[in-house]
C-alpha cells in the first residue's frame, strides 16, 4: 500500500500539470485521507481591495484533495475516478497566506466514493475557509 500512496503523490504534483500549475504540494497521504498546501500566490486574489483569496482557488483545492484521498482507497494501476458532484460552503473569506486543505473518506464503495473536505489557513486552522463533499465515481477493472 505504501507504494501506492508514493505514486498518488507523484502523480498528483508532478504529472496533473492544472495542480503544477496552482503549486498544490501534497503534506500527507494516508489510506481515506490527504492534506495539502496551496502555498499563496498574489494571482489567486479575487478581492483586490483587502486581498481575499478567489472561491474558485478554494473549490479547486477541495476537489483536488478529495480525488487524492478517494485515489488512496483505489487499485491505482487498474481503476478510474472522476468526479461527479462538487459542493461548497465559504465560511471565511481567505486572507493573502497559504491555505491547507484535508479531506477524508467517508465510505469507498464498489462504485461510488464519498469525501469530506475542508481548507484553512496555517495561522488559524479552527477557523475553516470552506467545507465540502464530493462524490468520485469509480469504474473497478
Amino acid at each position: 500500500m505504501e507504494e501506492n500512496l508514493i505514486l498518488i503523490k507523484t502523480i498528483f504534483e508532478h504529472h496533473i500539470p492544472f495542480n503544477q500549475y496552482l503549486g498544490f504540494q501534497m503534506m500527507a497521504l494516508e489510506t481515506g485521507y490527504a492534506q495539502m498546501r496551496v502555498p499563496f500566490r498574489v494571482e489567486y486574489v479575487g478581492e483586490k481591495r483587502e486581498n481575499r483569496i478567489h472561491g474558485g482557488l478554494l473549490l479547486t483545492a477541495l476537489d483536488a484533495v478529495g480525488g487524492a484521498a478517494a485515489s488512496t482507497t483505489l487499485r491505482l494501476h487498474l481503476d478510474k475516478i472522476a468526479t461527479i458532484d462538487l459542493r461548497a460552503d465559504f465560511l471565511s473569506p481567505g486572507q493573502a497566506e497559504d491555505v491547507i486543505v484535508e479531506a477524508k473518506v467517508k465510505k469507498s464503495g464498489n462504485r461510488i466514493v464519498f469525501v469530506e473536505m475542508w481548507a484553512y489557513h496555517p495561522s488559524q486552522p479552527e477557523t475553516h475557509l470552506a467545507e465540502g463533499r464530493a462524490t468520485y465515481s469509480v469504474k473497478r477493472l
